[in-house]
């Protein structure tokens, strides 16, 4: 991870102005993640497809994608989503935590400490 982490942290100013976490998340044929909402508007969520994209699905609110590998996928947690992953691999995405762009630097630090 320390390796992910240095790669993330090197994707510019965007990034590291605005990084809140990192972690991966690993999904097997077959699996569905029912409805959920984030818990605040005060962050987006990045996600980097990194291998078994193929078949695998997110709805955010009312919009349905899939992911492509090396391609970023934001998305504003705080609406539903859900994912499903109907492919014939296991499917791995990095996930990055970012401040939301609109949220002023007062509220950033506060949400830091």
């Amino acid at each position: 991870f320390p390796k992910t982490l240095a790669a993330v942290l090197a994707a510019g100013p965007a990034v590291r102005g605005g990084f809140l976490n990192a972690k991966f998340s690993v999904l097997e044929p077959g699996v569905h993640v029912a409805p959920h909402c984030g818990m605040s508007n005060s962050k987006l969520r990045a996600h980097l497809c990194l291998f078994g994209c193929e078949g695998a699905k997110i709805r955010v609110h009312d919009e349905e994608r899939g992911w492509e590998a090396g391609r970023v996928l934001v998305f504003d947690d705080s609406f539903e989503h859900e994912v499903w992953h109907n492919g014939p691999a296991r499917r791995a995405v990095l996930i990055l935590d970012l401040f939301h762009p609109e949220l002023p630097a007062k509220e950033r630090r506060s949400l830091r400490d």
